[in-house]
C-alpha cells in the first residue's frame, strides 16, 4: 500500500464506502467493469491529506489495488498573532529587540502544522526547537488550516537552504520568523541572537557575507551578538549586546 501515517483500516473502509456508493445495485463482477479508478484516486487524495499521490488499478475479476505515496514534512509551520504596529524603518526594526522578543516568546498562542515541499499544510506537528526540521513562524493572526497552501515552494526552499547553510557554519537556527510583507526572514540563532535575510537576494550570497563577517570582524565577540543584518546586498551590519 505504501502507507505509514494513513491507517490501513481507514483506507479499506474508505474504498469500501466508495464502492458502495458507485454500485447502484450491480454485482461486483459487473461493477468492476465500470469502476472509475481515477475518481477513487482523487477522492483518496482529497480525504487523506497525508496522501500525496494515489494510484488505483483493477485486478480481474473483482480486485482493486491501491498504491499511495505519502507527503514528507519539509518543515513545521506556525502562525503567530499580529504584533502591535511599530512603524519603524528597517534599521530600527532590526534593533527593536523588545518587539522581536514578544514575537519569539508567543509559543502558547500559535498552532503548528507540518508543511510539505510544495507549501501545503497537511498534519498537526509538535514544536521541537533546534531539531533537524525548520520551525517557520509567520505573523498573521487567525489559524493555520489543514489543506491550506501556506507558502510558495520558493520561499520554503530559501528557508531550508538558509537553515542548512547556517548549520554548515555551526549555527543552530531554532526558529525562522517570516515577514512576507517586507520580503524578510529572521533566523533565531542558538536561542540568543538574530540573523536578518532578504528574500529578494540569493541565500548563498548572504550566507557568504555572514561567514566573512563572523570570521574577519566579529570573531570571539559572537557570544555578545544581538543581531546581524544581511538585507543590504554585500553588506553585514551587526549589533552587540551591552554588557
Amino acid at each position: 500500500m505504501g502507507n505509514q501515517e494513513v491507517k490501513l483500516i481507514d483506507l479499506k473502509n474508505f474504498v469500501a464506502q466508495f464502492q458502495a456508493q458507485k454500485t447502484w445495485g450491480l454485482a461486483v463482477d459487473q461493477n468492476i467493469i465500470s469502476f472509475n479508478s481515477s475518481l477513487l484516486a482523487e477522492s483518496l487524495q482529497d480525504r487523506f491529506l497525508d496522501i500525496k499521490q494515489a494510484i488505483v488499478s483493477r485486478a480481474w475479476p473483482d480486485q482493486i489495488t491501491v498504491q499511495i505515496k505519502e507527503r514528507t514534512p519539509a518543515a513545521v509551520f506556525c502562525l503567530l498573532p499580529p504584533p502591535a504596529p511599530a512603524g519603524l524603518p528597517a534599521a530600527d526594526r532590526a534593533g527593536n529587540q523588545s518587539a522581536g522578543n514578544n514575537l519569539w516568546q508567543n509559543e502558547q498562542t500559535q498552532n503548528c502544522l507540518f508543511i510539505d515541499s510544495g507549501g501545503l499544510l497537511f498534519r498537526p506537528a509538535p514544536l521541537i526547537l533546534g531539531g533537524k526540521m525548520a520551525n517557520i513562524f509567520e505573523v498573521g493572526g487567525g489559524q493555520a488550516l489543514l489543506g491550506q497552501q501556506a507558502l510558495a515552494s520558493e520561499i520554503l526552499r530559501f528557508i531550508n537552504q538558509a537553515k542548512d547553510g547556517l548549520g554548515s557554519l555551526n549555527l543552530v537556527a531554532y526558529k525562522f520568523l517570516l515577514d512576507k510583507k517586507n520580503h524578510e526572514l529572521q533566523a533565531w540563532i542558538d536561542g540568543q541572537w538574530l540573523v536578518f535575510f532578504s528574500l529578494d537576494q540569493d541565500v548563498a550570497g548572504q550566507l557568504l557575507v555572514l561567514q566573512k563577517s563572523l570570521e574577519e570582524k566579529i570573531k570571539e565577540q559572537v557570544n555578545f551578538l544581538e543581531y546581524i543584518d544581511l538585507r543590504i546586498p554585500g553588506k553585514a551590519f551587526y549589533k552587540l549586546r551591552s554588557e
